[in-house]
């Protein structure tokens, strides 16, 4: 479901709409049923000391008719009898022995990193087969990180550094011709 911009701002509940309620819980709320939230954060980064899915009762059991629109929803359990709009994230997140966050597929299995394209672009593994038996060690994620920071930072020089080129004439666009509307007065 897609539900109207325009709509979701005119109705949305102002107390819970346009926050960051990161790592928040509202099992208590008793205003929360039929309504509408936008724009807010309630991602719940993962502890570690739980096993299993990594989505975490942050709302009611019991609440009814709440939409959620462009929010991020990651890791957090939504009941039924609610609505997730489209462009909202509702992700499984959880840190793997490789130290990275991989998003989980329903059997929790990981699938891919949360940050794919940047581990990509550095060579690092992307693929939820080669992440290692064993947790790596923090001294060994920490020198890992700050050689990735620097490869990143490499990239970034190498890129601002690159000469403009010149379009070869056989891949310019043919130059449109301005036709005359007549002479300014």
């Amino acid at each position: 479901m897609t539900m109207n911009w325009a709509e979701a701002l005119e109705k949305r509940n102002d107390k819970y709409s346009f926050t960051d309620f990161t790592g928040q819980k509202f099992l208590d709320a008793d205003d929360i049923d039929n309504i509408i939230i936008v724009g807010s954060c309630f991602y719940q980064p993962w502890d570690p000391d739980r096993e299993g899915d990594p989505q975490i009762d942050v709302f009611p059991r019991g609440m009814r008719n709440v939409t959620f629109v462009q929010c991020n929803l990651d890791n957090v359990y939504i009941p039924p009898g609610n609505t997730i709009d489209l462009s909202c994230s509702h992700k499984r997140i959880k840190p793997q022995n490789d130290g990275e966050n991989w998003l989980l597929d329903e059997g929790l299995h990981p699938v891919e990193p949360k940050r794919k394209r940047t581990l990509e672009m550095l060579g690092e593994n992307v693929d939820p087969r080669n992440i290692p038996p064993q947790r790596i060690l923090p001294e060994t994620l920490l020198r890992r990180r700050r050689e990735q920071q620097q490869k990143l930072r490499d990239l970034h020089v190498e890129v601002s550094e690159a000469p403009d080129q010149e379009v070869p004439e056989e891949n310019r666009e043919p130059e449109k011709k301005r036709e005359s509307i007549g002479e300014w007065h």
